[in-house]
Formats: structure tokens, sequence, C-alpha cells
């Protein structure tokens, strides 16, 4: 089944030297995939279970064999078919340092996400991990092979955060306002992406707009206890997709016109542009830009990040990264038609960079003596902040038709630099690595400051050491704090006093199965603090859409209390599980979280955990196949 580039791929491996060579002279037409980057393993029954699984058209034949093959930190992409899961440990299977996701093929090397067409069946799966085994892109089944349907949560009530909990939520100096979980939105998603939100210059109403696995949802948030979703924006199927939003005059028309530009690495997606004028009544389409076929994120410089707004003196600009395209290098594109962007720039490759590719970026519009180090001394000089996984590069990106290198930075611990977010003095960039944590053993959580006091020459220092190994993704700086959507911790806030010296005054845990803050890629993709209202936004990957308030009461976090084992009743509440069940498990969930804080200060009281991967389960392909036209009921 092997493919020629596979072939060609396999031939390579023999060769390093060749292969380095081979690699750099196909920089120029070949991007890198985010998971790919991290590292992959590929899962399908036609496969066979031997070398390492880390090619499309070689995969493995179970997840078993896959999962003995993982470095933290690297992904298990599963092809359609039919597998057993009995008695496996789940907890490690889902949510360890490890990305797993099923819905590919291997008929077509595992290019489309797409779990509904690539269905991969699983029996025999723990009932406390089937809903979150169908965020997953799984599809389980019970004893007679009937697909087991997606449950409903029941929503809970705006809460105030007190004594360490809003309702089922671990909390600290942030309340709890509203969730949409996945199964409340229109078009059911798997999981949600990332998220972006702005408020309308012409009536001061406030939007979320939410990356879905199958779509785009504009979510009307001005009274943020009672969300409305206003319309969603279908589009290819993927888990990765990223949201920014333009707002400009229309003098003709004396009014505002908005515009939501989405990124996605699912083949064929382009570059979508959604029109957001006509809200709040709906939002439509109005353009798909198909000079690229997937993307992995993108940036819209030199606009006020509540309004979209351009900056006053300032043209707004449009970045996209880790494009199909000459490596996934930065493509710099005009917004003077917000329905037609067109391409003005591309990276024209930095100094001893091993690739062009970007990964994420941020910017920032300097006037002060730093001018000076720009090309040509450039006054204002536009500085855009590239983080392409190896290093941060800074280019003064002012003239578009010649980007110049300024300087780059790196630390030791360096796995995977993936995104970061200027401090509102434009002296430090808060950067984060999403590898760290899972690829150092014992490593807690660590957040970096960049100083670009010197634009030639910036440096990079860890400002902040965790209490846990959890992995930190993607932040915002809102004047004095920086907001950080934080994967399995859910929303934390950082004092940002002393930019080399980060600070904890809050956090809203929205991840609760399972209760534990370990390194992991599951949890809170994305947060969007702009809103004037002060509503935060959050994205939780399985757990779909948070709306929060930050309410600084307390100046240190909350005592935790001797646990007691929680009552059954209840009426739902967060996570993947709802009705009744839902209460009781999440309400334990809580618990658990508490009792875990303490036994970390009363050791004494803990038993030994017992560890490891598998207690006699297995992992294996089984048949015949289940029933399909009841997949079909169930969804």
């Amino acid at each position: 089944m092997q493919t020629p580039q596979g072939r060609a791929r396999r031939f390579l491996d023999q060769f390093p030297a060749l292969a380095a060579t081979v690699a750099t002279a196909l920089a120029a037409g070949v991007a890198t995939a985010h998971d790919d980057v991290a590292g992959t393993r590929y899962v399908a029954p036609e496969g066979v279970d031997s070398d390492d699984c880390d090619h499309r058209d070689a995969p493995c034949r179970t997840l078993e064999y896959a999962f003995s093959q993982l470095r933290p930190g690297d992904a298990i992409k599963v092809g359609a078919g039919t597998y057993d899961l009995s008695g496996f440990n789940l907890e490690e299977l889902l949510f360890g340092k490890q990305g797993l996701r099923a819905g590919y093929s291997a008929a077509d090397d595992f290019a489309t996400d797409d779990p509904v067409a690539h269905r991969a069946y699983v029996r025999g799966a723990d009932p406390r991990f089937v809903q979150t085994l169908i965020a997953f892109g799984f599809t389980p089944v019970d004893e007679a092979g009937v697909p087991i349907p997606r449950e409903k949560v029941q929503a809970q009530a705006a809460t105030p955060c007190s004594g360490g909990l809003a309702g089922t939520f671990p909390c600290w100096n942030i309340d709890f306002l509203a969730q949409i979980p996945l199964t409340s939105f229109s078009t059911q998603p798997l999981s949600v992406a990332n998220l972006w939100g702005f408020v309308d210059r012409d009536d001061n109403r406030e939007y979320v707009i939410v990356g879905l696995r199958n779509g785009t949802a504009v979510v009307d948030v001005t009274t943020p206890e009672s969300p409305r979703e206003v319309a969603t924006i279908p589009g290819v199927t993927n888990a990765w997709r990223e949201v920014k939003v333009y707002q400009v005059f229309d003098a003709a028309a004396n009014r505002h016109r908005a515009y939501a530009y989405i990124t996605t690495e699912g083949a064929g997606a382009g570059l979508q542009i959604i029109d957001l004028s006509d809200l709040p009544a709906t939002a439509t389409l109005a353009n798909t830009l198909h000079d690229l076929s997937t993307s992995h994120t993108l940036y819209l410089a030199n606009v006020d990040y509540a309004t979209g707004m351009a900056l006053p003196g300032a043209t707004p600009f449009l970045y996209v990264a880790g494009a199909d395209l000459l490596g996934g290098r930065y493509r710099i594109y005009s917004l003077a038609d917000p329905v037609n962007p067109t391409l003005v720039a591309t990276n024209p490759g930095a100094p001893g960079a091993p690739t062009p590719y970007m990964h994420d970026s941020t910017s920032v519009l300097l006037t002060d003596n730093r001018t000076t180090q720009c090309a040509a001394a450039h006054n204002p000089c536009e500085v855009l902040i590239d983080f392409n996984v190896e290093r941060v590069d800074l280019w003064d990106v002012t003239d578009k038709a010649a980007p110049a290198f300024l300087g780059s930075a790196t630390y030791p611990n360096a796995r995977y630099i993936h995104s970061g977010w200027p401090t509102a003095d434009q002296r430090y960039v808060i950067v984060h690595d999403e590898l760290d944590e899972l690829r150092i053993p014992g490593l807690h959580t660590s957040i970096y400051t960049l100083d670009i006091g010197d634009l030639r020459a910036p440096t990079i220092t860890t400002s902040f050491t965790g209490a846990d190994t959890t992995t930190d993704h993607n932040g915002y700086t809102v004047g004095d704090r920086y907001y950080l959507a934080h994967y399995r911790r859910g929303l934390v806030i950082h004092d940002l006093a002393d930019p080399r010296a980060l600070r904890e005054v809050g956090w809203f845990d929205t991840f609760l199965l399972p209760a534990a803050n370990v390194a992991g890629t599951d949890g809170a993709w994305g947060v969007y603090p702009f809103l004037p209202s002060g509503t935060l936004a959050v994205s939780d990957i399985s757990n779909g859409l948070f709306l929060l308030k930050r309410n600084e009461t307390s100046a240190t976090p909350p005592a935790t209390p001797a646990p007691s084992p929680p009552g059954l009743g209840g009426d739902g509440g967060g996570g993947t599980l709802g009705g009744a069940t839902g209460g009781a498990l999440l309400a334990l969930f809580a618990w658990l979280v508490t009792r875990r804080a303490w036994l970390a200060v009363h050791p004494a009281a803990c038993c030994r955990r017992r560890r490891g991967t598998s207690t006699g389960g297995r992992i294996r392909e089984i048949g015949p196949p289940v029933d399909v036209a009841g997949m079909n009921r169930a969804n």
C-alpha cells in the first residue's frame, strides 16, 4: 500500500545527509503541518505492527503498538476501522502526554480529518470516557454494536467563584457566566478550536467567533449570561480553526462593516472571509481565498483587538502562518478590499534559519528610540514577531515589499516555540512553548519572556515556573494582566507588574475529566480577553465555549479544606457529561480536584498510586463491522 512518496521517504531515511539536502531543496514547496512537526504516529487495521508508525503510508495496526512507540508530545491519528478497548487504561491513553484523534483513513494517507466519513468504532470503553472518545472523533458502540449517542450537557447558571468553586468548576478570582457545550451548538461539532471576538462600533453589541470542528460559529455575548448563536458558517472538517476580525468604517453607507478571517489545516479549505456586517441578524460567507489550500493560523496587525479597527495612522495587514506553500513561511495580505485580500509579500528567509516555517506571530508598532535599529531607521517601525518552533525571529515589515530580518533568540529548553504576545509597553513579549513540559521529564509549567529592548539582540529568560506540569498554550495582554489559555488548567491570569517574574492572580479550570493538572494538549485552547465589558471568552476543545468574568477579590488562592465525598445529586454542569449522571460525576471530579490538592500537603494520608498503561487489557482489531445504520440514527 506504499505510495511513491512513501517509498522515497523510506529510501531517504537510510541516508540522513542526502535526506537533509533533499529537504532543503524542497523547503520552498512543502509546508509542515502542526501536529506532524511535533511527531505523529498512524494507526489503521490494514497496517502492520512494525517500525515506528510515523509514516502516513506505513501505519501500524493497533493503538497499543502505536502507544508503545510514542515520545511525549507526539500525536496518534487513528484510521477508519474497528477496535477493542476492553480493560485498557483510557485515562492514560486519552489524557497521557500525547494527542489522540480519530477521523482519518489510510486510503488517503490520513490527509482528511472527518470522523463521520472515516468511522473508528470502539468497543469495551470505560463508560466514564465514552463522551470524551466521541469528542476525539471515535464512535463508541455497546455490546450489541449499536453506537452510543452523545449526552446533552445541562447548562449551569451563572455562578460566582466562592470557596474555590464556581458550581462544579475549580476557580480563584474568576466568576462563571455561561457555557455553550458542544452539543448545544446547532451543528453539534465534535470539538472546538480557537476563537476571537469584537464589539460592533455601530451598536456596541459584543460577539465571539468560535472555530468549530465543522465550521465557525458567531455568538452574541452582549448579555453574557444568555449567549445566543447567531449563525454558523460551514467549513472543511478539521480540529484546527483560527479566527481574526477586522472592522472598518464605510463612509458611503455611514456605518461600520466587520469581517472574520478563518484559517484551518483542513485540505482545500483556503482562507474564508465571513461578513459580519448584518449582525445581530445574521452572518454570511463573503468569499474564500484559494491561493492556499491549508494554513495553521493567522494574525491581524495594527488594529485595536477589541474592535478590529485600525490603530490611528496605521494600516492593518493580515499575516498567514504555516500555509501549504513555500515551506509554511509567513504570507502578508493587504486588506484594502476586506473581502478580497491580496498577497503583498512573503518571508524572504532569515539568516541561519533551518526552515522558513512560521507557526504563529504577533507584532509591535514602535515609535521610540528602538526605531533606529530598524531597516532605514523606519519610524514608526512595524516589527513582526515570528514564532517558528526552534526560535523567535524579529522582522522589520514596515516596507512590505522588502521585509528585513532584525534578530532572533531561543533558550535551552526550547522544544516547540509556539506563540506569544507583547506587554502593554511593547518592551517584552511573553512566549509559550507547547512541548517543553511534555518532552522534558519533570519540567513544571515554564513561561518565558523575550526582552526586545535591543531588536538586533533580543534575549529570553524564564519568567514563571508553575507548581505542576501543565502545558501553557495561547495568551494575551490587557493592561497589567496576562490572560492565558492553559490547556488542562483552563484560564490562568498573571500579573505583569514585572514581566520577567510573572505572578498568578486568578484561574478557572474548564477541564474536569480527568481532574488532574498535568502536561497535555487537551482542554482550554484559546482565550479572548479584549471585550470592553470585561467578559472573558474561553474555548475548551471538548467542553465548548465558556464566558467568564475576572473578579479579583482575594489576594491569595483559596485554602483547600480537607476533602469529603460529594453528594450524588445535581443538575449538570461542565465537562462532557450531562443530566443526573453528569451532575453526579462532575461533582465527584470537583471533589477529586480538592482531594488531590489536600493530599499534596498531607502525603501520609495517601496510599501508593497504581501506575501503568494497562492492567491486563488490550487494544486489538475486532469484527465484524458494527451497525452503521445505528450510527446514522445516533447522529
